[in-house]
């Protein structure tokens, strides 16, 4: 006759209470039902269309005008002309863009510092973005479209 071999179990009562504790928690914290907002901070984009005094305009094809989104809150791009920066702060889909400084040259190509000066208007009037597959749209404080731009790769 053998000896018999003693298997320590496992109480049932105190491992279904920690599975029931346990279960609610991982579900909350893997299935918030939410997704997250696009990130903007890294991304770079050219202007595709624009509004001026309440019309819809293509961008001129002559020259581009460009938004690059940085990691520390600021961004700079080229306004068709001259080169620009601002601060920009972004909570949820609502965009704070702080005054844009520039250089200073005069383009003559006809258009282009008309289409600059409402470009670099119409950014500080943003308020909100949207972002869906590669397009990026700034609304105004109405929720009317302003500023449209299709993704770009960042400048090195």
């Amino acid at each position: 006759m053998q000896p018999e071999k003693k298997t320590e179990k496992l109480p049932f009562l105190p491992v279904l209470a920690g599975a029931l504790i346990l279960i609610p928690f991982l579900i909350v914290a893997g299935c918030t039902g939410q997704t997250p907002e696009p990130r903007l901070s890294g991304t770079g984009w050219t202007l595709t269309d624009y509004v001026h005094d309440g019309t819809p305009v293509q961008a001129l094809t002559t020259t581009k005008v460009t938004l690059d989104f940085g990691n520390e809150g600021q961004i700079t791009g080229t306004a068709g002309c001259n080169r620009y920066f601002a601060s920009y702060e972004v909570k949820g889909t609502a965009i704070t863009i702080g005054q844009a400084g520039s250089t200073m040259m005069y383009c003559g190509e006809p258009g282009v510092m008309d289409q600059e000066s409402a470009y670099l208007t119409l950014l500080g009037k943003a308020k909100t973005y949207t972002i869906k597959g590669d397009r990026l749209t700034l609304a105004d404080a109405k929720g009317t479209p302003v500023l449209t731009f299709a993704k770009s790769a960042l400048p090195a």
